[in-house]
């Protein structure tokens, strides 16, 4: 009877010993165990957090200015003046690559990348109409 409880509490303790060698282990400062924190990943391909100045202005694709464009770069956002220009000041970017994301109803949603060399001052950016075409109940964008 002895040695049948002992054939199976043994290797259950075994089991139970080896869990608590492994948690030890993974919660010890080994690097399997302290990754790169997300921020410290982003500053290390896209440099540090900086603030600055964007100018510029939507047109459509015949050079026409639009009117009521949402521009977005970095952390913040604002509207197209009636003649298509818009300024963004101390707008958080990263030093090596930013984001301009363009959207307004009626045309198609688009993203552009700018990298720390480039600059956004004073440059047409061109938008397209969004046509739609509807049969029946079936539309589709061009």
């Amino acid at each position: 009877m002895r040695l049948k409880i002992l054939k199976y509490i043994l290797p259950l303790l075994c089991i139970i010993f080896m869990s608590f060698v492994t948690y030890e282990k993974l919660n010890s400062n080994s690097s399997f165990s302290n990754p790169k924190a997300p921020q410290e990943f982003l500053t290390d391909y896209y440099g540090d957090t900086i603030s600055k100045d964007f100018k510029g202005r939507i047109v459509d694709t015949s050079e026409k200015p639009i009117y009521g464009v949402e521009v977005t770069i970095g952390d913040k956002t604002v509207t197209t003046d009636s003649s298509g220009f818009y300024e963004i000041e101390d707008a958080k970017v990263n030093q090596a690559f930013s984001s301009v994301t363009i959207s307004r109803e009626g045309y198609i949603d688009n993203s552009i990348d700018i990298t720390s060399s480039e600059e956004l001052e004073h440059e047409n950016i061109t938008i397209k109409k969004n046509h739609e075409v509807c049969l029946f109940w079936f539309c589709r964008y061009h």
